[in-house]
């Protein structure tokens, strides 16, 4: 099986599988990730049909708004069909199902199939807070049946709002780095990505500081050939300034021993030239006692539509 899901207590998903989606998840919506992969849709059984049914490749946020579980299958899935001899034909649905009722570590979020009732078209689904179950698609079950085609499949699937917007990515520090006795700007090893011709991104980092006891941090976004940015910083909430392509900014961070917030929040316009996006920084003045970028710090892109 090749479904997983987050947000869940003892759960995990690798960033490498989110792929950035994770923080697509928008406040209070759910749905089908619209443009990722296959988008869950269900077809026929690609093998051969019979009495099962596939689930494509995609992505959702399944709950009523009060939760939200990303959930993602990254392989077709083939679901099975109960016979049908009732003499009516019978509405099965295809769902992304999210039970919050077993305890911690037990809870899951998973394709299923809910079976209709024989003549009474298509289920009732559940949609409450600890147990929500999201359509896909109905499937026609015909009385005697023996194969479902894609004539018998009819797709219900909702899609996020929003969710055709550039998903936001993460980069999260690998651990301390610092800098002593140097003014000269160097990259983080962490903080960088690719960025594409003539796009815009809102870029943010979110930097946990120490300096030194006769100096400051300063910092600069590099990136290639043509491209600009203009933003602010924010310095644990006592100090707010402008930045830009023009100059590296510094910092007033407080002395060894006292860590400080720093959250930067620029617009990066990228010319015909794609390139590296790069964080840089280093002492504002020379001193022996390192300057630290702890690894607490973080980055996040997003490309604007």
């Amino acid at each position: 099986m090749a479904q997983t899901y987050a947000g869940l207590e003892q759960q995990s998903l690798s960033a490498a599988t989110v792929q950035g989606l994770i923080a697509a998840m928008h406040d209070g919506d759910q749905g089908v990730f619209e443009g990722y992969e296959n988008e869950l849709a269900v077809s026929e059984r690609g093998a051969g049909t019979n009495r099962s049914v596939d689930a494509a490749i995609g992505a959702a946020v399944v709950g009523d708004g009060s939760v939200g579980v990303f959930f993602h299958s990254s392989a077709v899935e083939n679901l099975t069909l109960n016979t049908n001899d009732s003499g009516s034909t019978r509405v099965d649905t295809i769902v992304v199902k999210l039970d919050l009722t077993q305890s911690a570590g037990s809870q899951t979020c998973a394709l299923e199939v809910h079976q209709g009732t024989p003549g009474a078209g298509a289920p009732t689904l559940t949609q409450t807070a600890t147990e929500y179950e999201l359509p896909l698609a109905d499937v026609s079950c015909a009385d005697g049946y023996s194969a479902i085609t894609d004539s018998e499949i009819t797709d219900r699937r909702s899609w996020i709002k929003g969710s055709q917007a550039k998903p936001t990515y993460i980069r999260a520090s690998s651990g301390d780095q610092s800098i002593s006795s140097s003014t000269t700007l160097a990259n983080h090893a962490d903080f960088t990505f690719t960025g594409k011709a003539n796009a815009r991104y809102r870029v943010r980092f979110h930097l946990l500081i120490e300096g030194h006891t006769s100096g400051d941090f300063k910092y600069f976004i590099n990136g290639p050939s043509g491209y600009a940015y203009d933003g602010h910083h924010i310095a644990s909430g006592t100090e707010y300034d402008t930045c830009s392509d023009d100059a590296a900014e510094d910092v007033q961070v407080a002395a060894i021993s006292t860590p400080q917030v720093v959250v930067i929040d620029v617009l990066l316009s990228i010319s015909s030239t794609g390139g590296t996006v790069t964080f840089q920084w280093a002492q504002n003045s020379s001193s022996g006692t390192a300057s630290i970028v702890y690894e607490e710090s973080w980055m996040s892109y997003e490309e604007l539509s």
